[in-house]
């Protein structure tokens, strides 16, 4: 495909932080980033910049409506977005896709798509199909990119980071993985890293971070650790590769497919063989190295409840913080910080939280140093009322609790 405007899409739906992110390389000129975005590099042999924003709901349909104009379909764009398209319209029904890459022996404990229609799944449809409408203006009669080699216009595709990241490396243990009620945290106290709070965080550190730097010809992308940010780079790097004519397409044309590129780890081919190749086929994964060391990294405490206040089971999958809800990242007396709890980013002054736990309600409000918080009640009492009880809090000594952003 000859396109000059990739984009990629990962799609939230909250209003209250910006659970949205839209990364771009194209398209100079022509787009207005009303929130401001951040910039990485290209290296020099390409130039040229990619352009990332981070946006709650509305403000990423009112940023999308951009595209509905003739000049950038001019620019054949390739767009790939993290969200449930069907074949023929909205998907109704839970699809073989997502419950492939949930189920199956191997994918099981080391990845986690949801279902589309139970949970928050209806929302995340309604999301995305909202997106689709304001970049074409009518989305009533699109159908998604299946692999088709000539497109005119738009081409719009579904991945999905975390098992896309996932493919890019090795298999691990599943004891090794880490999830957001159980986050690692960096323990050696002359360095500063920011909490693995995701599977797709941890997939982005073992290797993603390189192999989408490479694909996207970027060395200044290893560098992030913007949860929001890493999959919004992650959708961007499967445009480019299905611009580039080495893409995959997983799946069912019936009930539902993901793009991925098709740089996968040998780990995983036999397994990604088994769900279904409808298009395209694996080309070599480059070795990488990557200087994460699994030792210097410990798990958090892990929430001993299982519950929530209500009583209903506390589900944590790949949808856990697209809307209001997220994990509040406990690990120092003094408050809280945007380093580990980057959901934080794009709050004024003040923000307020209610345990999904036990029904308590924590304010927290930006302190004077740049992405500083102070919490109330204090860090430790808040950890003390989850069932961590102990002096001082740590890398070693933290917690993650489950919460609702109520404003």
């Amino acid at each position: 495909m000859n396109s000059k405007l990739l984009v990629g899409i990962d799609i939230g739906w909250s209003e209250k932080k910006r659970s949205s992110a839209v990364a771009v390389i194209g398209g100079e000129g022509l787009i207005n980033w009303q929130n401001g975005a951040t910039s990485y590099a290209m290296n020099q042999a390409n130039g040229g910049l990619i352009r990332l924003g981070l946006f709650r709901h509305s403000e990423l349909l009112d940023f999308l409506k951009q595209f509905q104009s003739r000049k950038f379909a001019e620019l054949n764009p390739v767009i790939v977005i993290d969200g449930p398209l069907g074949p023929t319209g909205r998907p109704q029904h839970n699809r073989g896709i997502d419950s492939a890459f949930r189920k199956g022996k191997e994918f099981n404990g080391r990845m986690q798509p949801a279902d589309v229609a139970s949970g928050d799944g209806p929302a995340y449809v309604n999301a995305t199909y909202a997106a689709v409408n304001a970049i074409l203006g009518n989305c009533e009669r699109f159908t998604p990119w299946l692999g088709e080699k000539d497109v005119d216009g738009y081409c719009i595709a579904e991945t999905h980071p975390t098992v896309g990241l996932a493919l890019l490396n090795k298999k691990f243990r599943k004891e090794e993985i880490p999830s957001r009620s159980k986050p690692y945290m960096f323990t050696d106290k002359k360095r500063s890293e920011p909490a693995i709070r995701a599977k797709s965080d941890f997939y982005w550190r073992t290797g993603g971070d390189n192999q989408i730097a490479r694909l996207l010809r970027s060395d200044t992308v290893e560098s992030e650790r913007h949860h929001e940010r890493v999959a919004g780079l992650y959708c961007l790097a499967t445009a480019q590769s299905i611009s580039l004519g080495r893409s995959i397409v997983v799946g069912c044309r019936k009930s539902g497919v993901y793009c991925f590129p098709c740089s996968v780890h040998n780990d995983w081919k036999k397994d990604v063989e088994t769900v279904g190749i409808i298009s395209g086929g694996f080309c070599e994964l480059p070795t990488i190295e990557t200087t994460f060391n699994l030792q210097e990294w410990s798990f958090s405490n892990a929430v001993a409840e299982t519950t929530t206040g209500n009583g209903q089971p506390l589900i944590e999958d790949d949808m856990s913080d697209k809307g209001d809800d997220d994990y509040l990242v406990l690990n120092d007396n003094g408050g809280v910080t945007e380093k580990h709890n980057d959901w934080l980013i794009g709050f004024d002054t003040q923000c307020k939280v209610k345990s999904l736990l036990n029904d308590s309600e924590m304010i927290l409000n930006r302190a004077g140093q740049p992405g500083q918080w102070t919490i109330a009640p204090t860090a430790n009492r808040c950890a003390k009322a989850h069932g961590l009880d102990v002096p001082h809090l740590s890398a070693v000594h933290s917690i993650s609790i489950p919460v609702r952003v109520l404003e």
